[in-house]
């Protein structure tokens, strides 16, 4: 059975926060004062060595902060088959095989369900819009711990901010759904850095117990 290693776990944490920087603005009003940019963000639906021997069964990243209106795309750039799920309230997940798919390009409300099907060998799937605000979880239907969340916000917080707690107020003259891009401000900076440091941290461990592997090997 493949197993996730902690150091391609980090590295894949790494790359997945990159991946969500904003690509996109889609919408806007004429009315400055009123004015909406809707922002599409990237995603990984998993990760993988170059061998595929280990594999990073979590969404990357797992959790993450958006507006009303914005949208996100998965990337399924693994061999390891994933779906990605939003469950109804309620509703007990239903086997990967047999879920009803919806389209490509869905969108969510917190009450409907929807499901991208197995997906691999990046595949994509995005959701386009996110049409109401609150907390909703997302599930792969294979793997029963690969799950995550999206904190939408009606315009309260920077869309984009990875950890709540750092994440400042849009300000008045954003109060809609405007979005911020700020890393420093909003968190990011500060996560980004933290990760980066670790997955260094382990993988100069990893090189030094290489290291002494060979040389003990060489005596």
């Amino acid at each position: 059975m493949r197993r996730t290693a902690p150091w391609i776990l980090l590295l894949a944490l790494v790359s997945g926060l990159t991946a969500m920087a904003p690509v996109a603005s889609t919408d806007s009003h004429r009315d400055d004062r009123d004015s909406v940019e809707a922002t599409s963000f990237n995603a990984l639906g998993g990760a993988e060595t170059p061998d595929e021997g280990v594999q990073a069964l979590a969404f990357l990243p797992e959790g993450v902060t958006v507006h009303v209106g914005d949208s996100i795309t998965w990337n399924f750039a693994t061999h390891e088959p994933h779906p990605l799920s939003f469950l109804q309230p309620g509703q007990t997940r239903p086997p990967a095989a047999t879920a009803p798919v919806t389209p490509n390009g869905s969108t969510f409300d917190g009450n409907e369900f929807v499901n991208s099907g197995i997906l691999l060998n990046g595949a994509t799937y995005s959701v386009t819009t996110f049409g109401a605000s609150g907390d909703f979880s997302f599930v792969c239907l294979i793997h029963p711990k690969m799950s995550g969340t999206i904190h939408v916000q009606p315009g309260g917080f920077a869309a984009g901010c990875l950890w709540r707690p750092l994440c400042r107020p849009a300000g008045p003259d954003r109060s809609t759904h405007r979005i911020q891009h700020d890393p420093i401000a909003s968190g990011n900076f500060v996560v980004y850095g933290v990760l980066a440091f670790i997955t260094l941290l382990l993988y100069c461990r990893c090189r030094r117990l290489s290291r002494r592997s060979a040389s003990s090997d060489h005596r």
